[in-house]
């Protein structure tokens, strides 16, 4: 027999959630608690922008918890979206282990809509290869795909830089040897993101913005930025992850020319900033930041993957990025 609860306070629901989140095999440090108490702790203004109410739903099958589904209910409105939509989670998706599968799912959402007062659930940026990806895609209600890019490791470097093409490889090469020629001098740093100091942190935020203005064509200016740096819940999860965040930077003869910061995984990094100072183009920083970056991956060991996430801009497969694609789900009463 299944039993639905519904609670508005993640608090209520946090012990279950880890325990949950801790036995799935695709699990996303997006869903991690850590993350979630972060965006949880400052949801107020996100509140207020997506005009919607934090409603987490916990599944029960014979006494015991088999999925949370953290959803936002719009105000006045019988229209719910999954929780982290538009507030910095890159990723998302419902918190279930490694028991559940589309079956069980489909009973979950079936039982769901004919007990509470739901016209739809609106289900965004859903990695395809989760349990919630493939029962949207199944059910069909898939109503659009975006791509996301991860690049697979094999067992070594030299494994990996035999796997790109000749061209890329000779780029590489290139970048390195202009640097050389022209009397460059680079280092590449990593570091724990919480222990950079505020004037860096606050530098390669600035750098981050000015990038998304420019390139990317964001809107807001002076606002984009002060929502970038005291509103964004990447920017604000730096101060909390620990361990679990690092920065990765290249600098050449001292400045900084380019960086990312990274999400740490059980088996992979997640990147979900990059930005590349253009003045240093010729040398093409962001490229030889991530041949960096994987040389010192492969030193240290166990990791298995860096997701590139969404977009599936040129450089990222150029560096052997693959293809994982996001699929958009809009579930319906009536479906």
């Amino acid at each position: 027999m299944m039993i639905i609860k519904k609670f508005e306070d993640f608090l209520l629901v946090r012990e279950e959630w880890e325990k949950l989140w801790s036995k799935n095999t695709e699990k996303s440090i997006y869903q991690s608690v850590e993350y979630i108490d972060v965006l949880w702790k400052n949801f107020i203004p996100y509140r207020m922008l997506l005009r919607a109410t934090p409603v987490f739903f916990t599944f029960y099958e014979n006494d015991k918890i088999i999925m949370i589904l953290p959803l936002l209910k719009k105000w006045c409105k019988r229209e719910y979206t999954l929780f982290g939509y538009k507030s910095g989670c890159g990723y998302l998706d419902a918190i279930y282990g490694h028991g559940m599968n589309i079956k069980k799912m489909e009973e979950c959402f079936k039982i769901l809509i004919e007990q509470e007062d739901i016209s739809s659930i609106y289900m965004p940026h859903v990695r395809e290869k989760t349990i919630l990806g493939q029962y949207i895609e199944k059910k069909g209600l898939k109503c659009r795909m975006s791509p996301a890019t991860v690049i697979h490791l094999p067992d070594t470097y030299q494994e990996y830089l035999l796997g790109l093409s000749k061209h890329t490889r000779q780029n590489i090469r290139t970048s390195y040897n202009r640097m050389e020629k022209d009397g460059k001098k680079f280092q590449f740093i990593v570091e724990q993101t919480d222990k950079l100091s505020k004037k860096n942190r606050n530098e390669l935020l600035d750098l981050y913005v000015t990038r998304q203005l420019k390139h990317y064509k964001r809107s807001g200016g002076i606002l984009y930025k002060q929502f970038a740096k005291y509103i964004d819940i990447g920017t604000l999860a730096q101060k909390y992850l620990g361990e679990k965040e690092q920065t990765f930077c290249l600098t050449i003869d001292g400045k900084v020319a380019a960086y990312f910061d990274a999400f740490i995984e059980q088996e992979g990094l997640i990147i979900p900033r990059l930005a590349i100072v253009e003045s240093f183009n010729r040398y093409s920083p962001g490229i030889v930041l991530l041949n960096e970056a994987i040389k010192y991956i492969f030193e240290k060991g166990n990791v298995s993957y860096i997701d590139l996430t969404h977009g599936d801009e040129k450089y990222k497969s150029v560096m052997g990025g693959a293809i994982e694609n996001c699929v958009e789900g809009y579930l319906k009463a009536d479906n």
